[in-house]
């Protein structure tokens, strides 16, 4: 009898989790699939389509990728991965929706982790506020390295976790390898690393030496083309900003699960898109409370030792982007972002957790903040996309939608359509179009 109570209740927990697993997997996948026509395309994401497709043309080792804000040349994984990707198809709608694929699948695998160390309210918390975030959604849809972080940063997460709270000394293999991969995407993710380091030594955990080694050193074979180059320096591409303190770097990180401060991406249009969708104007507010409520998420944090941990990972990326002169960008965070939007998560479960209320009334604020939270964000993001479709040319960083572009691409290259290589042409042509003079 006991034994078949077991299973029943095994069963029954496999299939809440199952039944949530899949809800997350497809509100991370409406938002990321939809509308991909109005995606970002611009000169990165040109070029790096163009060196993606070129490899099928012409196969070659990619020794970088393009230039980062710093001057100096990104290593080339990104091109690989893309190279990967890019072997399905070489349309550049494709390869954004296998891109925003992989990251719906990976805001999944983040529910089943922060699940299994954090209970399954806190687990449907955090994936959802990163399957709805409008900066999370932007950064997980286009061509552009960025957009991969996850793709390391998700597992690093993981095996911090099996290192510290499963103490298991061989988990380092895996958190080696993926904190080396990691910043091979993007220069940023050194943010974690570091933050893995610094945990490590703080909190004396135990690991496998040989088992780290090995992590390196598999991590490292893709460093070898880029550790070829003469010269690492973009001497042409070196930024004329000039580098200050960037105080905005200890709060901006906060906006993450938001639609907050979107004026980066829309530029002189954000005024005309709150005033167009005059409701959106709450979001300010609404970020005055998700204030306090990763205050709460840090004071639970403080109140479990087992926590502090996350401390760190919280700490190093702005403590990091003010000391080096690095402007408070959303994308400089995202190796960061599983564990501040678990803390988020853990500020929302605190409500379950208040003295002196009854048990059902911490339920509607526990469930009501969350939704209250998710339906904003979905609100923002259906406008913005609305937005999209009516501007189609935005006056600030995001530019033409794709639409326009390729619109304007396949009228240039009618003629040249049924031929066999028109994928290759078609790339090479996207990026004349960003990188003539004048511009596009």
């Amino acid at each position: 009898i006991i034994l078949s109570t077991n299973m029943s209740k095994f069963r029954a927990d496999a299939l809440k989790h199952f039944f949530w697993a899949i809800l997350i997997f497809a509100t991370a996948a409406i938002f990321r699939l939809s509308v991909m026509d109005l995606m970002e395309f611009k000169t990165d994401e040109a070029k790096s389509l163009d060196a993606a497709v070129q490899f099928y043309k012409s196969p070659y080792i990619a020794q970088t990728t393009l230039p980062s804000s710093t001057g100096v040349y990104n290593m080339p994984l990104f091109f690989y991965l893309l190279t990967i990707i890019a072997f399905f198809s070489k349309d550049p709608l494709v390869i954004s929706s296998l891109i925003a694929f992989i990251n719906s699948i990976l805001v999944m695998i983040f529910y089943l982790i922060v699940k299994r160390y954090y209970g399954n309210f806190v687990g449907v918390c955090a994936s959802f506020l990163m399957a709805t975030s409008p900066w999370m959604i932007l950064y997980s849809r286009k061509i552009w390295g960025p957009d991969l972080i996850l793709l390391f940063a998700i597992p690093a997460f993981y095996f911090i976790h099996r290192l510290i709270m499963d103490k298991k000394p061989k988990a380092i293999f895996g958190l080696s390898l993926c904190l080396m991969l990691l910043f091979q995407v993007h220069f940023s993710g050194v943010t974690l690393a570091l933050a893995s380091i610094l945990t490590l030594i703080i909190f004396r955990v135990q690991i496998s030496r040989k088992w780290l080694t090995l992590g390196i050193m598999l991590g490292s074979i893709t460093l070898i083309p880029y550790l070829t180059l003469e010269s690492f320096v973009c001497v042409d591409c070196m930024p004329t900003i000039e580098k200050v303190f960037d105080s905005s770097n200890f709060f901006r990180w906060s906006e993450i699960i938001s639609g907050a401060n979107f004026e980066d991406v829309l530029g002189d249009d954000y005024t005309a898109f709150l005033d167009q969708y005059a409701f959106l104007k709450i979001t300010n507010l609404l970020f005055i409370f998700e204030s306090f409520i990763v205050i709460w998420g840090i004071g639970c944090i403080f109140k479990n030792k087992k926590l502090h941990f996350l401390l760190i990972y919280l700490i190093t990326a702005p403590v990091v982007a003010f000391l080096t002169f690095t402007p408070a960008r959303m994308y400089y965070f995202l190796s960061a972002s599983p564990f501040i939007i678990l803390i988020y998560a853990l500020g929302i479960n605190w409500f379950f957790r208040l003295e002196g209320i009854k048990a059902h009334l911490r339920g509607v604020l526990g469930w009501g903040t969350i939704t209250i939270i998710i339906f904003i964000n979905i609100i923002f993001e259906v406008s913005f996309y609305k937005f999209l479709f009516q501007k189609q040319t935005i006056e600030g960083d995001y530019g033409d939608i794709y639409k326009v572009t390729n619109t304007l691409v396949e009228d240039k290259l009618s003629q040249v359509k049924d031929q066999p290589n028109y994928d290759f042409i078609r790339s090479e042509f996207f990026v004349k179009l960003f990188t003539s003079s004048g511009g596009y």
